[in-house]
């Protein structure tokens, strides 16, 4: 579930005092880990934190430790979560091929004995107050526009940073408009970063990608680079103000989703019943209104026990472009509802190409039988849906002039490994 929204009042929360903040983003994982790779927690100076990077085991320690490990230049650090109590040393390098890539950051030692059998790699990075920086213009840009972006980061080289202009911390940023700023210095990376960019976005899926490039000593750098697909927050609109709806807008609303709510009955849709929702619209069923903007890209319940309302939600969110579709009800009384809307259709074509984000009756038959546990049904198949959008089989990724050596990772992995050689 993406954080944004939140991460970007605080940082503005920061930013009206003047305070400088350090952003830590979880940018690579080895084995079992609580938060995958692009979770990010906001360090302020005086303000305490914002969102989490594991299950509360390494926010106090990495919160303690930002200031001093960000004085000179963003780092990144690796804590091993599989360590005994007596084996406590908690920065190490990845393994053996990698020390040089990732060196110990220092010989600091905290007890945790967490058993996790992990290793979880946090980048570090300043974010100044009197200047937008390339990633929170980008944070900014994905709030306001509700479209993904890309950050490029370098997390990892093993050259001099000065002679081959690659620094820990550089980035190339896709806006969702297709706008590439690049800071990448070395200008081969800076090509060949761009380059994947575009691919990370169409993929909706963070990735890392291990880069070998020419140096002007004859020599090659190995560069790792992480694809951080940053993700709007995620809109649900319900269709039905009746009480059954209250728990599930109060639980979407505890996920961070944006929540519109919207009944032709106006004693129904009122704000004060819907206190947790962002909009509670009362829109009669012949009322015109720009259901696109509303509707396209969104997560949708049609849940109004009417039989003429259910039929005109639907028919609307089948006419859209939506991310998902739940109707609340028994199966024959949807199948039903679906003949009589292609009866009235002249195209159905928009229809059938929805017919796969359709899913009746709602929710994970997980018995539900309450208004609160059929909300909890609901929100776990939202869950399960967005983590599988994006999901993409490396082997049919092809990029001109690199070669993809990779492996995917297992399914509940947020981001794939790509190994990529540079040819001149």
């Amino acid at each position: 579930m993406s954080d944004i929204n939140r991460l970007i009042d605080a940082i503005n929360r920061a930013r009206e005092n003047s305070n400088e903040s350090v952003l830590a983003t979880v940018v690579k994982v080895e084995g079992s880990a609580y938060r995958r790779p692009g979770a990010r927690m906001l360090i302020s100076q005086y303000n305490g934190t914002q969102g989490t990077i594991s299950g509360g085991c390494l926010e106090s320690h990495v919160a303690k430790k930002a200031w001093w490990h960000t004085q000179s230049a963003p780092t990144v650090l690796c804590y091993n979560t599989a360590l005994d109590d007596d084996q406590n040393e908690f920065f190490e390098p990845a393994n053996n091929n990698s020390s040089a890539m990732y060196p110990k950051q220092n010989e600091t030692s905290l007890e945790f004995g967490l058993g996790c059998n992990g290793k979880v790699y946090i980048l570090l990075e300043r974010l100044a107050h009197h200047y937008d920086s390339p990633i929170m213009t980008l944070f900014g840009t994905v709030n306001q526009t509700g479209q993904g972006g890309v950050s490029a980061t370098i997390i990892a080289h093993n050259t001099d940073p000065a002679k081959a202009h690659i620094q820990i911390g550089d980035r190339a940023t896709l806006s969702p408009s297709g706008v590439i700023n690049n800071g990448i210095a070395n200008p081969q990376l800076a090509h060949y970063v761009s380059q994947q960019l575009q691919s990370s976005l169409d993929a909706q899926r963070s990735t890392h990608y291990t880069f070998e490039i020419d140096l002007e000593n004859g020599k090659t750098a190995i560069v790792d680079v992480f694809f951080d697909y940053i993700a709007p927050q995620q809109r649900l609109v319900i269709f039905g103000a009746g009480d059954d709806a209250l728990p599930l807008a109060n639980m979407a609303a505890l996920m961070n989703m944006h929540v519109t709510v919207i009944d032709s009955r106006p004693q129904f849709a009122t704000k004060q019943r819907f206190n947790k929702a962002d909009e509670v619209l009362n829109i009669a069923l012949d009322a015109p209104f720009d259901s696109a903007k509303l509707l396209d890209n969104a997560h949708i319940v049609v849940m109004t026990h009417s039989i003429t309302q259910d039929k005109y939600w639907l028919s609307l969110s089948l006419s859209s472009s939506p991310a998902y579709i739940g109707q609340l009800g028994p199966r024959y009384r949807t199948e039903k509802l679906l003949a009589e809307i292609k009866e009235g259709m002249a195209d159905v074509h928009q229809i059938e190409n929805n017919r796969d984000k359709l899913h009746y009756p709602v929710g994970l038959n997980i018995g539900a039988n309450t208004p609160e546990s059929i909300a909890v049904s609901i929100c776990a198949q939202l869950v399960e849906c967005m983590a599988r959008t994006g999901v993409r089989d490396p082997k049919t990724t092809h990029v001109t002039g690199v070669h993809n050596t990779s492996s995917q990772l297992s399914p509940d992995n947020s981001e794939d490994d790509v190994t990529i050689y540079i040819e001149d």
